[in-house]
């Protein structure tokens, strides 16, 4: 699902410069640790939001700037490393759209993956056309996955039948990386 969602949204960003920048709501999932990698590989400098003790994971995972979600001043970090704003935001984490519009240039994107309202002033635009075709997107991801090219974190692999404990740690919003069920 990360590497989907995040064809959708790069798709979407396609306005955005090879040496743009990207903000990440919530970089430290499933969908935000391949979008950091994906988006480096693109040429665009990337910012994400995690928690504290993620941070030095979202650097090694190429992440320009990383800003503690939890800080009330993360907007204005934010804007001192990219002080026209971002040229787009991924909002990953559901309420983070209406959080992150603060940092978007005027005319920028934000992509909400969140599912999130859709929300749009200064001239950003916003939304995944979901009806875009990620298959070849997806097939490369799976070949640089493939190849050690990107890294693709998985915090834990539950057994099939453990799949409601897998739920709970989901609905938690604190994974790191991918959670995976293991049919038996």
């Amino acid at each position: 699902a990360g590497g989907a969602s995040f064809s959708f949204g790069s798709q979407t960003c396609s306005s955005a410069p090879v040496d743009g920048s990207l903000f990440i709501a919530g970089g430290s999932g499933a969908i935000g640790t391949v979008a950091i990698q994906l988006a480096r590989q693109r040429g665009w400098h990337v910012a994400a939001s995690a928690s504290k003790p993620n941070h030095d994971y979202m650097l090694s995972l190429g992440a320009h700037k990383v800003v503690d979600y939890g800080n009330p001043h993360w907007r204005e970090q934010i804007l001192e490393w990219m002080p026209n704003g971002v040229d787009a935001v991924l909002a990953v984490q559901p309420g983070t759209s209406a959080e992150s519009l603060p940092v978007v240039k005027d005319g920028g994107t934000l992509v909400s993956i969140s599912g999130d309202a859709h929300i749009s002033e200064r001239g950003n635009t916003n939304g995944v056309p979901y009806q875009m075709d990620v298959l070849d997107d997806l097939v490369q991801l799976m070949e640089q996955i493939a190849a050690g090219e990107i890294h693709l974190e998985l915090e834990q692999v539950y057994p099939f039948a453990d799949a409601l404990a897998a739920l709970a740690k989901v609905q938690t919003r604190r994974a790191r990386g991918k959670l995976v069920l293991r049919r038996e």
